[in-house]
């Protein structure tokens, strides 16, 4: 072997790391690389790339500052007192320390409106919710199995079991006529499709309040959903995390709170089979804390989650900061509903400004984002048009939003466009933008 060869066979990433670079490659991920080029300012740089792609909570950000301006983290055993380390210092529990998990378990009762407490021996504290759920698909899955997620899906869930731990999401399309909401039906022809490709379902995924629709699931949809993966004995992962981030009707639904209310055989399989995961990111704003929970009741899968956890443990200074901040009950009653209160209107700004345009969004009522139809303004009506008009949309108006192909939308030319991590003159101009090229398009046809 020649000694090129070598010096490249040996340069090469594994095959592994190779599906970690080309996932960087993703429309998801480009257009942020288009905003960090050319990012909006409105008085340094007002032509600026703007960017509605990224799903984060900046709109109450000072709530935080103000609460965190008056609760200083403090190492001292009393106010002004010497530092003191040695209970932060040492290694810890993988899986958080019994104050955060206390405090987590209170914090995930009131954010997910549950009536019954939950118990902090069945909470898993971690560093962030995409780490547990990585973790829930190297767990729950061997080769060829996978976990059932309707589509259009959030784009970083794909990273999350795949990348690594090799799990494919098989996904349950949608229809637009329908707000692209699943049936059992759906996923039982799911099913049969994946399995006919040799793929086994091993866990149906979910994203409640929905992402990237925006939308919550019926106590009738989960309790469906339930049965249907009881009758198949899959697990059940419910990614809750927009919980508290729901501002209209109808009202969030846990699926803890149907497991709550079934019958005896179904709450004795949601035992093994049921986790459910919370996190600070999106209904405190705080996804550089990098802090998420678990609850589940299965002993086996806490006791493999724990042991990974490892990986992505969250710090104790973290822990400590965030523990200060969920047992102030008072505050979190007052961010919650201001919170949504600003999300409502920001969203009202976005979908009227839209509607402006002549751009329809599928009806949605939490999380920080719209599904938006931008079909009208593609040449044609597939994955090359939608890119045509995404480099258009990115080079040209000058705003990203994550394409159809990222959401792996069933139907081209839906686009996820966020509302809450731009400032107000921001997505002013963005909705101006729209405007006038949905004009310009007007009289160009």
């Amino acid at each position: 072997m020649g000694g090129a060869e070598r010096v490249t066979r040996e340069g090469a990433l594994s095959e592994r790391a190779e599906r970690v670079v080309a996932r960087s490659s993703s429309p998801y991920y480009a257009g942020w690389k288009e905003v960090a080029r050319n990012p909006y300012d409105k008085k340094s740089n007002p032509e600026g790339c703007i960017q509605l792609g990224l799903a984060e909570n900046m709109l109450s950000v000072d709530l935080i500052e103000e609460w965190l301006s008056v609760h200083r983290l403090d190492f001292s055993g009393y106010p002004g007192g010497p530092a003191n380390v040695h209970d932060d210092a040492p290694y810890q529990s993988n899986h958080g320390s019994l104050r955060i998990r206390q405090a987590f378990a209170k914090f995930m009762q009131k954010a997910l409106q549950l009536r019954t407490p939950l118990e902090p021996e069945h909470v898993l504290v971690g560093g962030g919710c995409s780490g547990l759920i990585e973790i829930l698909a190297f767990s729950l899955a061997d080769p060829g199995q996978g976990f059932l997620h309707p589509s259009p899906i959030y784009p970083g869930f794909e990273t999350d079991t795949l990348v690594r731990a090799g799990t494919p999401l098989l996904l349950v399309p949608g229809k637009s006529a329908d707000h692209f909401a699943v049936t059992r039906d759906d996923l039982e022809a799911a099913v049969a499709e994946h399995s006919a490709r040799g793929l086994v379902p091993r866990a149906l995924l979910l994203a409640s309040p929905n992402n990237p629709l925006g939308t919550t699931y019926t106590h009738e949809q989960l309790s469906s959903y339930l049965a249907f993966c009881k009758a198949r004995s899959l697990h059940v992962i419910s990614d809750e995390i927009y919980a508290a981030s729901v501002f209209g009707p109808p009202a969030f639904v846990s699926m803890l709170t149907v497991v709550e209310e079934s019958d005896k055989e179904t709450r004795e399989f949601a035992r093994e089979h049921v986790h459910v995961l919370y996190g600070i990111s999106k209904d405190l704003g705080l996804p550089g804390f990098r802090l998420g929970g678990m609850y589940t009741r299965n002993a086996r899968l806490a006791e493999a989650t724990s042991a990974q956890l490892r990986f992505c443990s969250a710090s104790s200074v973290t822990q400590r900061l965030v523990t200060s901040l969920l047992e102030d009950e008072a505050f979190l009653d007052y961010f919650f509903e201001e919170n949504r209160t600003r999300l409502r209107r920001r969203q009202h700004l976005l979908v009227t400004g839209f509607a402006e345009a002549g751009i329809q969004t599928v009806p949605a009522n939490s999380g920080l984002f719209v599904f938006a139809n931008f079909r009208p303004f593609l040449e044609t009506l597939d994955e090359e048009g939608e890119f045509a008009f995404y480099m258009e949309l990115l080079k040209e108006i000058r705003i990203n939003a994550n394409p159809g192909v990222a959401c792996r939308s069933p139907e081209p030319g839906w686009f996820r466009v966020c509302f809450a991590a731009a400032s107000d003159d921001a997505l002013e101009a963005a909705v101006h933008r729209l405007k006038d090229f949905a004009e310009r398009t007007r009289r160009r046809d």
